[in-house]
């Protein structure tokens, strides 16, 4: 199990620890202890909040964030009551706790976090302050070494040192080749090549990795690895009686290909990797529409790639995400208990899933805050397999899945014990498959678990839900299915929805019919291959629309209405797989914007870091500067610091101009010894305020218009609304005008 506190992660850590206590528990018998931090991702924050005594179960533990000095709170999902008595953990069970995570935060910024627990006689507050991880960079100072062919290679390898940076030239360079760094330092050892298809690492078949790593802060990356047993190999040991273990190790922009295995990392020694594993192409031996069911006791390893083959295989504290990943057994796993630890805080996300053996994502051994959200699983065998979860929370949502062959939520145990799926949350997923929509047949009895706000459409025939076995403190709620057949949980089978509902099962849920996407319709049947192209987007008049309970940190929308399954009308799609070149790896966006700032594109005469936009040329008093948003948003919210520049903001078509011409926007200018914003819309004028150091300003869409209001110490109160109603999707947009004109944290809502 992973240690309990901070020092878990040893010095690897990006974390601070500020702990307060601001409320007294309700009784003396009852303790609610002060946070326990996991490793924190890049995005990601991951907490337990131990209990000890007598604490209710009526107790709910709610959690809110802001980045640190400033006022506005956001609030997110509350955590989960970990279950311990229903865990069967053979190793022993997990403490008495709340747990869970804080998603599509930036990198490299400091939070303030804080859970209330009230009911059940408690009203208790703890706080605690997080820094999340930066995104992987060059050792600074770097030592650069040109590199041109595999001897040299050979050799540049066993000189790197902390801060070398090994440049490859284009070739092929014939290897296996090894990297043993049992003295790290603060800086990390880079091996990167010239151009990712030129640069070629070749195993010759060999039957160990291409690249074998020993040790920590090693990146590799923009090369191919290609035809070993796997791609990358991270491994950890001992020199002179010291153990240096396989972290803070980077993969990105790398392409692994005719292998067994692509990137697998070992986390034995402390349970702990933090490893950056993003924006890689890897292509496993497994030929499409080869499944488990092709593997028979005759022939048990068919195309020689088995299940336990993995695309990516990483411990605690890691991020791997935007991958375009196929041809493994599964593509994407925990190290969980092949290591001796139980699996803690790890983000997959953006990843792009095209064909596997057997699972798109394994869990399996997990203990909590692992985050499997926004990624695309597309002709699977079991897309979601959490065999077991020791507690959790294991999060799953906004994941569209399309053509998976059997269950598409794999709540299994481990043959011979009682252990379970536990503390799994399916959250506003779509699932469209051939046969029975949502499945699962085995005997395991899964507890404490929530699924709810997805869409399991299948391709009729008579069933919606088999699922066999009995569970324990479960909710399914909120889903929708297609079609409207027999609901069969826990052995008994209700002729339709309605007599589940009457049985406790789906109170508000619903089915729909066939069109309730754009363009996607029922899945025919398991052999017609889903491609690349697959689109699950809601039609305009889906019943799917606008009927999600809401649930902060998992589905936020503008007017507080969210749609069913992975993918809310109007919004972007997420990026899947491999992101564009030159994408800034800091402005991770959530599908409707987010709490990361805007990515801005189509720069002219202006720079941006982060979100803040500022005007670098052009003439003074001109609109020849601006920039456009990479996705389209349902509002932006920005600060206008300088008092004497004059701009403007808004939200409109995808024009990469620079003129204020976009059909929402915000006028900034000085009015005397005032600083005024004036809103316009397709109609003309809208309104007008006067704003003061520190405001931020606001366009949203909300309940079908635009609004447009003043932010006051994260407090917003609008001045203005729009009569003409907003046509989606809409993209954010800024005209500079002046030398010193700054949109300065410019963030998409």
């Amino acid at each position: 199990m992973l240690p309990r506190t901070c020092a878990s992660a040893a010095g690897a850590l990006a974390l601070t620890a500020s702990l307060a206590l601001l409320a007294t528990p309700a009784r003396a018998a009852t303790t609610i202890g002060d946070p326990l931090l996991d490793p924190p991702t890049q995005t990601s924050i991951g907490l337990q909040l131990p209990l000890t005594g007598d604490v209710s179960y009526a107790a709910t533990a709610s959690v809110r964030d802001r980045q640190s000095g400033t006022a506005a709170w956001r609030e997110g999902l509350p955590l989960l009551r970990v279950r311990p008595e229903t865990v069967h953990r053979p190793s022993g069970d997990p403490p008495e706790q709340f747990a869970g995570s804080i998603v599509d935060l930036r990198p490299a910024t400091s939070y303030d976090v804080e859970v209330h627990v009230t009911g059940g006689g408690l009203d208790v507050t703890r706080s605690a302050a997080v820094t999340t991880k930066a995104v992987p960079g060059d050792p600074n100072p770097a030592k650069p070494v040109d590199v041109y062919d595999g001897p040299h290679l050979t050799g540049a390898l066993q000189q790197a040192r902390a801060g070398s940076v090994l440049l490859l030239h284009e070739g092929t360079y014939a290897g296996p080749f090894q990297l043993i760094n049992y003295r790290p330092g603060d800086q990390p050892i880079v091996i990167r090549g010239a151009d990712r298809e030129k640069v070629i690492l070749d195993g010759g078949g060999t039957a160990g990795p291409v690249l074998d790593v020993y040790g920590g802060r090693i990146h590799v990356e923009n090369l191919t690895l290609q035809n070993g047993e796997r791609g990358v190999r991270f491994l950890g040991g001992s020199y002179n009686g010291v153990t240096y273990p396989a972290v803070e190790n980077v993969v990105r922009g790398v392409h692994v290909k005719n292998t067994n295995s692509g990137i697998t990392t070992d986390d034995s020694q402390t349970g702990y990797n933090g490893d950056y594993l993003c924006d890689n192409v890897l292509e496993g031996r497994t030929a499409r529409g080869r499944h488990w069911v092709d593997a028979t006791p005759a022939n048990p390893n068919p195309d020689n790639s088995p299940a336990n083959y993995q695309g990516v295989m990483v411990g605690g504290g890691s991020t791997v995400c935007h991958n375009t990943i196929s041809g493994f057994g599964d593509a994407l796993h925990v190290t969980g208990q092949q290591s001796g630890h139980a699996t803690r805080a790890v983000d997959f996300y953006g990843n792009d899933i095209r064909w596997t053996f057997d699972n798109g994502v394994e869990a399996d051994g997990s203990e909590g805050n692992i985050r499997i959200y926004r990624n695309r699983f597309l002709n699977t065998y079991m897309p979601l397999s959490f065999q077991p979860v020791f507690g959790g929370p294991v999060y799953a949502f906004r994941n569209v899945i399309v053509n998976a062959y059997s269950e598409p939520l794999k709540f299994h145990g481990d043959a011979g014990t009682l252990d379970n799926s536990n503390g799994v949350l399916v959250l506003n997923n779509t699932v469209v498959k051939a046969g029975v929509p949502l499945s699962l047949n085995t005997t395991t009895i899964s507890a404490n678990f929530r699924i709810e706000n997805n869409l399991f459409i299948g391709n009729g025939g008579q069933q919606s839900v088999a699922w066999a076995p009995q569970s324990t403190l479960a909710t399914f709620d909120h889903d929708a299915y297609y079609p409207a057949g027999t609901f069969s949980f826990g052995g008994t089978t209700y002729p339709d929805l309605h007599a589940a509902q009457q049985a406790g099962y789906e109170p508000s849920g619903r089915t729909v019919g066939p069109d309730v996407f754009a363009s996607l319709a029922p899945w025919p049947s398991w052999d017609t291959y889903a491609e690349p192209s697959v689109d699950a987007g809601l039609a305009p008049n889906s019943a799917a629309r606008d009927q999600a309970l809401a649930l902060p940190g998992i589905n936020d929308v503008p007017d507080g209405h969210p749609d069913l399954g992975a993918l809310e009308y109007g919004c972007a799609a997420p990026v899947y797989g491999v992101r564009p070149s030159g994408v800034d790896e800091n402005t991770e966006a959530s599908q409707c914007g987010g709490s990361g700032p805007v990515s801005w594109t189509s720069l002219v005469n202006a720079t941006a870091t982060g979100g803040t936009l500022r005007k670098s040329g052009g003439s003074a008093n001109a609109q020849d500067s601006g920039a456009l948003s990479a996705q389209p948003a349902a509002g932006v919210e920005f600060g206008w610091p300088e008092a004497s520049a004059s701009g403007c903001v808004g939200l409109g078509a995808q024009d990469p101009s620079t003129a204020c011409s976009m059909a929402y926007r915000l006028v900034l200018q000085p009015h005397g010894d005032q600083r005024l914003a004036t809103a316009y819309g397709p109609e003309g004028y809208v309104a007008d305020t006067y704003y003061q150091p520190g405001d931020r300003l606001r366009i949203a869409i909300t309940a079908g218009a635009v609004t447009f209001a003043r932010v006051t110490n994260g407090s917003a109160a609008v001045f203005g609304t729009s009569t003409t109603p907003p046509s989606p999707p809409l993209w954010i947009d800024a005209s500079l005008w002046d030398p010193t004109s700054t949109a300065a944290d410019t963030q998409p809502l």
